[in-house]
């Protein structure tokens, strides 16, 4: 995978200009890999495996406390989040 194909759903201004920034992406990338890119020293995968005494869930995840209301609704930041039943 290429080190930016990843940033190619990036929203630009909430959705409005999303199109246009990836019309302009799928126009960069190619230019931008050529340019950058570099073949990997060795093939295969390099990951390693987690330890067993590591637990990932605690690690990649932020918990917050939060009030369900009535109407199963959430605040988050001023903003409001219905729980769907």
């Amino acid at each position: 995978m290429d080190y930016i194909s990843s940033f190619s759903s990036v929203e630009f201004g909430k959705g409005k200009r999303t199109v246009g920034g990836n019309n302009f992406l799928d126009y960069y990338l190619p230019i931008f890999n050529n340019r950058f890119s570099i073949p990997p020293a060795e093939e295969g995968n390099m990951h390693r495996p987690v330890p067993k005494d590591i637990d990932l869930k605690s690690i990649f995840s932020i918990r917050e406390e939060r009030i369900l209301r009535n109407n199963f609704t959430i605040s988050y930041k001023t903003n409001l989040y219905q729980i769907l039943k």
